[in-house]
Parts: structure tokens; sequence; C-alpha cells
């Protein structure tokens, strides 16, 4: 009887020893798995604000610019020389397109392992940056984009946008066809007030998301040296 009593009870320690160690080797995996996301999605927001700062200088240049259009429109008089030398500098501007980093967060979401992260306050500033400020700024760098090429379709007509092979970076990129036209082309001057607004817009949600981003960052890493 305590023959049996011995063996029945090294058969259920083996067993329950044998679970505690598979379980104990999950959580390890869990652990490695949950380093590795965090790690990544560090890359992720290092690229997505590199991705972005260009469109900082880029959104100021033209909200700058549109603002003294619309100024000098509003008082009836649009200098065409400096209209020229605005239009001129903003052609060098390009319409850039925002592209989210978000390989780590779009892993764990699209494999079921999100939970995988276990701190729910870090979690929930995941989701906050990844589903919520990222598709933001996609959504009005799209609108930005469509307003930028409306307003310079409305510029095309009054001007003309001279070929890039010239031997001197500092000539003109624009001449004007009928620059007091321009200045007194109605949708023209409406689409100035849109991209200018636009701008704006865009630049404030680009410097929300490089202020969550540096938290999150910031909270990452902490996380991290914890673990």
């Amino acid at each position: 009887m305590v023959r049996l009593l011995l063996e029945a009870t090294a058969i259920f320690s083996g067993v329950t020893l044998g679970f505690l160690a598979d379980d104990f080797r999950d959580y390890r995996n869990d652990r490695k798995q949950e380093h590795e996301s965090l790690t990544q999605v560090l890359l992720d927001l290092e690229l997505d604000s590199e991705d972005m700062s260009p469109m900082l200088p880029q959104t100021e240049a033209i909200a700058e610019g549109t603002q003294w259009i619309s100024n000098h429109a509003a008082k009836g008089q649009v200098p065409s020389d400096s209209l020229l030398m605005v239009l001129d500098s903003l052609s060098q501007t390009p319409a850039y397109s925002y592209e989210a980093s978000d390989f780590a967060y779009s892993g764990l979401v699209n494999t079921g392992r999100i939970d995988l992260i276990r701190d729910a306050n870090l979690r929930r500033a995941l989701v906050v940056y990844f589903k919520d400020r990222q598709p933001i700024v996609a959504a009005v760098n799209a609108q930005w984009r469509k307003a930028y090429f409306e307003w310079w379709e409305s510029a095309g007509n009054h001007i003309d946008f001279l070929p890039d092979e010239r031997p001197d970076e500092a000539w003109p990129h624009v001449r004007a066809a009928d620059a007091p036209a321009l200045g007194r082309d109605r949708k023209f001057l409406l689409r100035t007030i849109a991209i200018n607004n636009w701008s704006r817009t865009l630049r404030k949600d680009i410097e929300e998301a490089f202020d969550l981003s540096a938290d999150l960052a910031e909270r990452i890493r902490a996380y991290l040296d914890e673990s």
C-alpha cells in the first residue's frame, strides 16, 4: 500500500513538475516575444518621427506663404513681384506623403498577441498612438495633399512653370502669365485659404504626434528596464 502511494505520488509530482516546466517555458517565451515586440515598436516610433519631420518646415513655409497672399488679397492689392517670389519659393516645396510605421503594433494585433504586453496602461497608450494618432495624421495629410494640388491647379491658370534645366539654381521656377489676374482669381484665393488651414492643422497634428511618440517611447524604455 505504501509502495503504491509512493508511486502515485511520484507520478503526480512528475506530471505536475512537467506542467510547471511547460508553463515556465511559455512564460519565458512570452517575455522574450514581449521584449522583442516592444523593441521593434521603439524602432517604428523612431521611423515614424523621421517620416513626419520633413512636414514641419514644409507646412510652416506653405502656411506663411499662403497667409501673406490672403492678407494682401483682403486689402485688395497683391504685389505682382512679391507674389511671384512667394509662388517661386513654394514651387520648390514638395507635397510630402506620410506613411505610418506600425509594423510591430500591426503584428501584435493581427496575430492576437497584443496581450503579450502585460501593462494595461502601456497597451492603451499603444492603441492611442497607432490606432488613433497615426490615422489622424495620415487622413489630414491626404486632405492637405488634395488641397495643395488644387491650389496649384488654380495658380497654374495664371503662371508658367519653367523647366528644371537651369544653369543657376537662383533662377526663378515660375513666371507670371497674368499676375494681376491671379490676385483677383476667387477660386485661387479660396483655395489659398484652404491650403493655409490644412497646413496649420497638419502641423498641429504632427506636433501632437511627436509629443505622444516621445512619451510612449519613454514609457516603453522604462518598462523594458524594469522587466
